[in-house]
């Protein structure tokens, strides 16, 4: 499906982004679950990204990125515009329900499958590029980092929003093809053939594993 050039990547300039893995967008009983949107496929990916992060060699980063909003909803981006897509009301949480991702409730957590290990950061974001108006570019220029890997949902959302900020920023860019996801496989897929014709590289898991030296995290880190 994609190109894959011969590439080795040094896992102490090396970061793994986690978009958005919260529970009103991966869990039962979630927002976006009690609307009916599907999230099976959303789901799908926690296994493999799990297991990624077993395997990554112990000097790699990982850093989470996490939106929520004010329950007012004075904060999110739908409430400050005047033209928006119907369909976008919704995948921004707003519906007759209320609003998503909430400020300290259940589902603007991490899921359980992929809690932060401790030391790992937890960056809040407001808006879709996880860079804008956040300290992520901070902690990744502390880190030295300049390569980042991108895994979470929603691919054509969140993920190439943050992939597109990510590249303009000097970063070198990698998206994880088995370690994102959407509602709609079509714009799944779609979306990964933006990122990778302007933006980076698309790249399987164990395309990701074979960049990087051998090497394994500390188990007692893994929790």
């Amino acid at each position: 499906m994609f190109t894959l050039r011969k590439l080795f990547l040094d896992p102490l300039r090396t970061a793994l982004i986690l978009i958005d893995l919260h529970n009103d967008l991966l869990s039962e009983g979630g927002f976006y679950y009690r609307e009916g949107w599907p999230i099976s496929g959303l789901r799908s990916i926690l296994p493999g990204l799990a297991g990624l992060r077993r395997s990554l060699p112990e000097q790699l980063r990982v850093v989470y990125t996490a939106r929520s909003y004010d329950p007012n909803g004075g904060d999110a981006s739908s409430y400050r515009r005047v033209i928006i897509p119907p369909h976008l009301q919704t995948l921004e949480g707003i519906t007759a329900d209320g609003l998503s991702l909430l400020a300290g409730s259940w589902g603007a957590e991490i899921v359980d499958e992929l809690r932060p290990l401790p030391g790992d950061p937890l960056v809040a974001c407001k808006g879709l590029d996880a860079f804008f108006g956040s300290d992520l570019e901070q902690i990744l220029n502390g880190w030295d980092v300049n390569t980042v890997v991108l895994g979470g949902v929603i691919t054509e959302l969140a993920v190439e929003s943050t992939a597109r900020s990510a590249f303009e920023r000097g970063f070198e860019v990698l998206i994880l093809s088995d370690g994102t996801a959407s509602w709609e496989p079509e714009r799944h897929f779609n979306s990964l053939r933006n990122l990778e014709f302007g933006f980076g590289m698309v790249v399987e898991s164990s395309q990701l594993l074979r960049m990087l030296p051998s090497g394994r995290k500390d188990p007692d880190r893994r929790g």
